[in-house]
């Protein structure tokens, strides 16, 4: 999950570098595409532990 949060952060900041208005308005459509995705997902699904330093790892 971690892989898909760095994407969004990274597509965020690409975003700003688009030279055409159409691939800003693409690129901002497929990240609300992509939140609705994460948010569409179901917390309780997802198996949480923590590390010997108290860090929590979701497999």
């Amino acid at each position: 999950m971690e892989v898909v949060y760095k994407a969004i952060s990274l597509m965020h900041r690409w975003k700003v570098l688009l030279p055409k208005e159409r691939d800003r308005e693409a690129l901002n459509m497929l990240l609300e595409k992509l939140k609705a995705k994460i948010d569409s997902l179901h917390p309780m699904n997802v198996r949480i532990e923590t590390d010997m330093h108290g860090r929590e790892n979701s497999f």
